[in-house]
C-alpha cells in the first residue's frame, strides 16, 4: 500500500475537527500510517542495502 493523500486528508481532517475525540482519532490514525511508512521505508532501505552488499 502506498500513503495516498486521501488517507493522510483524512487524519488531517479528523485532526482539524473541534471534537477531541475526532483529534485523538486522526491523531491516532496519523501515528499509524506515519509508523507503517516508517517500517516500509527501513525495509526498503535494508532491501536496497543487502543488494548492494553482496
Amino acid at each position: 500500500m502506498i500513503l495516498d493523500s486521501e488517507h493522510m486528508e483524512q487524519g488531517l481532517s479528523a485532526v482539524s475537527s473541534q471534537s477531541p475525540i475526532g483529534m485523538a482519532a486522526g491523531v491516532a490514525e496519523f501515528c499509524t500510517i506515519l509508523e507503517e511508512f516508517q517500517n516500509r521505508w527501513r525495509a526498503l532501505i535494508h532491501e536496497m542495502t543487502g543488494v548492494v552488499s553482496r
